[in-house]
């Protein structure tokens, strides 16, 4: 069989003829090893991969992770007190209801040609179960702790910077049982112990493993030994949404080793083939039915309200009510007014960061930040927001529409530009996508750089 060189196509179907001269249709998967190879060149071209970047990952040497052995009761999908030991695994392996567990059931936006485009809708606190799952499924996983450079702590539960010791302590899996298990933990692996955070690095129970009110509630019989395990486990490191400690004021240690991570975004989950399918339809010099846009479903903070009212009061901007709906249909609003938007206007959410900040970008949407905090988030992943986003300073909010009026066609095509060159440093690809190793995503920036900072 020849393989055409048509790459547009979900599969790619043959007639060829058998011994006895009759016709016989042959299909080659969506996802097939030869549909991958022949769209990786072009996969790279739209992520505007560099030749050295791409060198750099194909030597990359990456940390072999040892897995804790903790079952699912000691993880949680989010913060609904209802899904108690949901990480996902109690679906078929690899089935589209556990894919949808994990990064969200798929939607669809409408392309300027009128092309569906497919895209997912996860819930802002599922890092843990994505990067999870993708540790499970990266290939780096050994059995032994001796023979690991990470070791990775399986737990999370209701993580919320807004949760109190009373909840945490009703809520979270049991403390004392968390820091027994931690068998490898000592003084030499303290530091390359590792946990994903759904929320802030500093808001969740493994966090409040590490404060004196968790060990008040310790028996004294075992004070001593989970003591010593607590302060130990205060060395490693740990990867959440933001790695400020304003959220929690009363801290009683001074926590090290906490770094950004980006939220989940639309474009998480998918194969290969629809990453590939979504990214030919963004086009740099692509018109734009609004010059721009703001999506809010909570109008609780100040800054929220301003920008809600100047949108609302200017032509060349879209404000889409979506206050009132549920959160199916509001996905596929937010994701649609990004799509169709020149910029997008990024008010802050209860603490500096939203999940629209990313979901904007990936649907080459160009962010305007109103607070320069929301530049300095996730450096790993975007080293520089200057190049991709527009800020405009608080004391000046009533100017906006007014200067991005200003901002030339140039400007903004080079904004674009920038955009699409991080894309794939913000997006989780799907854990069994065979596509998955040919380039670096936002996996594997958060591997790579927590174990170089491991190392230091």
């Amino acid at each position: 069989i020849t393989i055409p060189k048509e790459s547009g196509v979900s599969a790619c179907r043959y007639r060829c003829r058998n011994n006895n001269q009759s016709s016989e249709e042959i299909t080659i998967p969506k996802e097939s090893e030869e549909r991958i190879t022949f769209m990786k060149e072009k996969m790279l071209k739209l992520l505007m991969i560099s030749d050295e970047d791409q060198k750099i990952f194909m030597k990359s040497n990456y940390p072999k992770i040892y897995i804790y052995n903790f079952t699912s009761d000691f993880r949680r999908k989010g913060r609904s007190t209802s899904n108690k030991t949901n990480d996902c695994t109690n679906f078929e392996k690899d089935s589209e209801r556990q894919m949808n567990c994990i990064y969200g059931p798929k939607i669809q936006i409408q392309s300027s040609s009128g092309k569906m485009l497919t895209i997912r809708n996860p819930l802002s606190e599922s890092n843990s179960i994505q990067y999870h799952h993708r540790i499970l499924n990266s290939g780096l996983v050994v059995n032994r702790a001796s023979d690991a450079d990470i070791l990775y702590v399986p737990v999370w539960d209701v993580e919320s910077w807004r949760a109190t010791p009373e909840t945490l302590l009703q809520n979270c899996p049991d403390g004392i049982k968390v820091l027994e298990n931690l068998q490898e933990l000592n003084e030499d692996t303290a530091r390359r112990h590792f946990h994903v955070s759904s929320d802030m690095a500093i808001a969740s129970c493994y966090s409040w493993y590490m404060e004196n009110n968790f060990i008040d509630t310790v028996p004294e019989e075992k004070k001593l030994t989970i003591v010593k395990k607590r302060d130990l486990l205060r060395k490693g490191t740990r990867l959440g949404l933001e790695n400020v400690l304003y959220v929690r004021k009363n801290l009683s240690y001074t926590p090290h080793f906490l770094y950004d991570i980006p939220y989940p975004t639309l474009l998480c989950g998918l194969t290969y083939s629809e990453l590939f399918d979504f990214l030919n339809e963004v086009k740099v010099d692509r018109q734009r039915k609004y010059l721009a846009s703001t999506v809010i479903g909570h109008l609780f903070k100040k800054i929220r309200q301003q920008v809600h009212s100047l949108c609302d009061e200017d032509n060349d901007c879209y404000l889409p009510e979506v206050a009132k709906i549920g959160r199916a249909v509001a996905g596929v609003i937010f994701a649609q007014t990004y799509f169709d938007s020149t910029f997008c206007l990024q008010p802050w959410g209860d603490t500096q960061s939203r999940k629209g900040f990313v979901d904007s970008l990936v649907l080459g949407c160009i962010p305007v930040f109103f607070d320069i905090r929301a530049t300095e988030l996730w450096p790993w992943h975007i080293p520089d927001w200057s190049k991709i986003s527009v800020l405009i300073p608080y004391k000046k909010i009533h100017e906006t529409m007014d200067r991005l009026r200003s901002i030339s066609q140039n400007k903004i095509s080079e904004l674009r530009v920038n955009i699409k060159a991080v894309v794939h440093r913000v997006i989780m690809v799907n854990h069994n996508d065979l596509g998955r190793k040919n380039f670096r995503d936002s996996f594997d920036y958060s591997i790579m750089n927590s174990w170089e900072e491991m190392q230091k």
